[in-house]
């Protein structure tokens, strides 16, 4: 969240905010600015500015004694919070699902 926060004023966020918010309606929160769009465009605009500034660490891993990397778990926030703010969820119930379905992940990697 931190990363989207710093990110929202980039001047790549807004040009991709700029480029898709034309005519848009819907109800799903932007980082950064109070307006409100589609589902497809917050997921899109949110996780520009999430990676934009590129703070987020990624995962290294080692599988069958070689070296392996993964997505950070923050690369599913932007899809979230799009997904909680179309259904009417909390922050609350959006950060608990990105937590749990982090772990799962995590879960399913450390099996393989």
């Amino acid at each position: 969240i931190g990363c989207g926060i710093a990110g929202a004023g980039d001047e790549t966020t807004q040009a991709v905010r700029d480029a898709t918010l034309d005519g848009d309606k819907g109800n799903c929160a932007l980082i950064g600015i109070s307006r409100r769009t589609g589902m497809a465009t917050a997921a899109l605009v949110n996780g520009v500015a999430v990676r934009v500034l590129d703070f987020n660490d990624y995962l290294m891993n080692e599988a069958k004694g070689q070296p392996e990397a993964g997505g950070h778990p923050s690369d599913n926030i932007p899809v979230a919070l799009a997904v909680g703010s179309a259904r009417a969820r909390s922050g609350g119930d959006v950060l608990a699902a990105v937590a749990r379905v982090s772990r799962e992940n995590a879960e399913r990697m450390e099996s393989q």
